[in-house]
């Protein structure tokens, strides 16, 4: 798939780990996730698509659908703005799938979503990512 970044997962999976897909405008997804390693070590199941200035939408809206339909209820969709194009292009895709996304992302939310899945591998990542959020952005 030309355009999406996969970082691979070094350790042997037990049971399914729960992904996260990363969805942003630019390199900024890439970069958080380098960030991210900095604090908490080498990412698993972590990928992401950057929507740049070279693809259109309906390119950008086709790789991320075809990427979705890989995707289960258990992983977790991280998307930078609401209203911007990545997160427009999840929820056209959700009146297919029931797949979990979070707006708004920053360092500390894609931390505790990485730091959730962990906790509950083959469990449901969404919902904790979804409280934990709810704290960061109700304290500020």
């Amino acid at each position: 798939m030309e355009g999406v970044v996969f970082i691979k997962n070094k350790v042997k999976q037990e049971q399914t780990f729960p992904k996260i897909l990363v969805l942003t405008h630019g390199f900024f997804g890439s970069e958080l996730i380098k960030s991210a390693e900095l604090v908490i070590g080498k990412m698993e199941n972590t990928e992401f698509i950057p929507l740049t200035s070279d693809i259109s939408v309906t390119a950008y809206q086709e790789k991320v659908f075809s990427r979705l339909t890989q995707l289960n209820e258990n992983d977790i969709v991280l998307v930078d703005l609401l209203g911007g194009t990545p997160s427009n292009t999840v929820a056209l895709f959700s009146k297919q799938k029931k797949i979990p996304a979070i707006a708004g992302l920053n360092l500390s939310i894609f931390i505790s979503c990485s730091i959730n899945r962990q906790e509950k591998r083959g469990g449901r990542t969404g919902s904790g990512c979804f409280k934990r959020s709810r704290k960061q952005h109700s304290a500020n």
